[in-house]
């Protein structure tokens, strides 16, 4: 009888390791991460998942993980962007995101590009993103739901889709704020369906820094530069309490039980 039982309880275990790995298996070629290894699903089952690592937990969302803070399109008519990330960011990704992601999920032949290169390239009609900061290449892939992972170790701040009407060829370009690196690759993209998106975009006067007349060092030379007075968003902070004054003060102190006479101001290094 405890030969039966331990037989039993032995193929429940197979069972269930079989059901354990065919879950596995089928997360791993399904998911743009396929390269995750088991021991970091298991001890963190959570944040990997379809829905987890790109978004946060809501499957179909991870398109709003993240966003360009600035963004602009160049055209035969103008460049039409902004800075601050603005109605017009929005505007610009909205507009653009399907076109980089079938770019991103169609990359191949990496190679490296000097700053004369990529200069040249933003001053050709094309998509240019900003993130602010630097972002792993393979995590774009995921956020844009390009449906593949380059497996890179790469990370950019710029992202610049290159429409060369010239050479008939449209190439994709990162910039890694930290390194400086610049990467270039080919896209499967033929010049009319890369403009086909774009068209009825007007320019709206804005450039980068490095294009511009003036003096410019203290920012990055692809800051997006516009002819109107920008209003990044803003915090403002105060104490509440410094706004109270005669009873509505003595009354806050009689609250705590706080002699007015005792109290002094106490103020900080930095005047505050």
């Amino acid at each position: 009888m405890k030969t039966k039982e331990r037989i039993k309880n032995l193929l429940i275990i197979v069972l269930l390791c079989g059901a354990f790995y065919l879950t596995y298996a089928t997360w791993y070629f399904d998911s743009p991460v396929s390269d995750l290894p088991l021991w970091q699903l298991i001890v963190n089952p959570g944040a990997y998942g379809t829905g987890g690592f790109l978004a946060g937990g809501n499957e179909g969302d991870h398109i709003y993980a993240i966003r360009p803070l600035a963004a602009a399109v160049k055209t035969d008519s103008g460049r039409f962007g902004a800075p601050y990330g603005n109605a017009i960011t929005s505007i610009v990704y909205d507009k653009t995101s399907l076109l980089m992601a079938e770019a991103l999920g169609s990359a191949s032949n990496m190679k490296q590009a000097d700053e004369n290169e990529w200069k040249a390239a933003l001053s050709k009609n094309g998509v240019f993103y900003d993130f602010r900061g630097d972002v792993l290449i393979d995590s774009l892939s995921g956020w844009l739901d390009t449906g593949r992972s380059l497996k890179l170790s790469e990370t950019a701040r710029y992202m610049h889709l290159c429409i060369d009407k010239d050479a008939g060829r449209v190439f994709l370009y990162f910039k890694s704020m930290n390194t400086g690196r610049i990467i270039r690759f080919d896209t499967a993209l033929n010049v009319d369906n890369a403009l086909s998106p774009l068209s009825g975009i007007t320019g709206n006067g804005c450039g980068f820094a490095f294009e511009l007349a003036g003096n410019f060092n203290l920012i990055s030379p692809e800051t997006l530069i516009v002819p109107d007075t920008q209003s990044p968003p803003t915090i403002t902070g105060y104490n509440p309490i410094m706004q109270l004054t005669g009873e509505k003060l003595q009354s806050l102190f009689k609250t705590f039980r706080m002699n007015s006479y005792n109290i002094r101001k106490l103020n900080e290094k930095d005047g505050t």
